[in-house]
């Protein structure tokens, strides 16, 4: 069952069309990143949810969040690092701590900052777009399965 909508000019006999229920729903899935973070991929689908819906502050806060959930899941499961430290840590130490390379700390600052920038009343940033904190958000996520990759070669010498 669907329903389609249309805006219909009767004097001009022209439809335009508008809109489609039930949206056709993305749903994100990573076979890679689903056992160190499940929590991230939850947040993430209800960030994505959110954008489908053209709810976009409310998608930049999802994405923002779904970054703390795989940091700190990465740390705790691919690190090794205590529970109850990681948990405690704020994004911008987690970022500062887990992260070594400069492309991870650097794209996760991005999202972490324009996240943020999202939830207050006037933004620092109105310069900087959704789309572009979109692009950093899939840009982080591959260079953490890139990590990923390399910390578990499927052989070795």
């Amino acid at each position: 069952t669907y329903i389609v909508v249309y805006s219909i000019d009767t004097a001009n006999k022209k439809a335009d069309f508008v809109d489609f229920f039930p949206r056709n729903n993305q749903e994100y899935s990573n076979e890679l990143l689903q056992p160190i973070s499940p929590r991230f991929i939850s947040a993430y689908n209800q960030a994505l949810r959110a954008e489908e819906r053209q709810d976009i502050e409310l998608a930049a806060i999802g994405y923002r969040h779904a970054l703390e959930c795989l940091i700190k899941d990465f740390a705790i499961k691919e690190l090794n690092l205590n529970y109850d430290e990681v948990v405690k840590k704020s994004l911008c130490d987690a970022i500062k701590l887990y992260l070594e390379e400069k492309d991870l700390v650097s794209t996760a600052d991005v999202i972490r900052i324009l996240g943020n920038d999202y939830t207050h009343y006037e933004r620092k940033y109105p310069e900087f777009d959704f789309a572009l904190l979109k692009q950093y958000m899939e840009i982080f996520i591959k260079l953490v399965e890139t990590r990923v990759l390399i910390m578990h070669p499927p052989v070795s010498r």
